[in-house]
């Protein structure tokens, strides 16, 4: 399987962290800075934003229970 897709707005990237988290159709990011962090000044595909952010606050994908009654 190909990790770009070309569609009509724009071409996008799929991250294989969202995959194997099983994320599926929400895998597939734009590949535009706003998802994909960047090094000098280009895009870095390893993990996107989303991924980067759950290991940064040791969620691992996961919400608790509680946090989502008080969202």
């Amino acid at each position: 399987m190909s990790v770009f897709q070309r569609r009509p707005d724009g071409e996008y990237r799929l991250c294989r962290g969202c995959e194997a988290r099983g994320y599926g159709i929400d895998s597939w990011h734009p590949a535009t800075s706003e998802f994909w962090r960047t090094e000098n000044g280009r895009l870095k595909f390893s993990r996107c934003r989303a991924c980067l952010a759950d290991v940064a606050a040791k969620k691992d994908g996961v919400v608790a229970a509680r946090e989502m009654a008080h969202a």
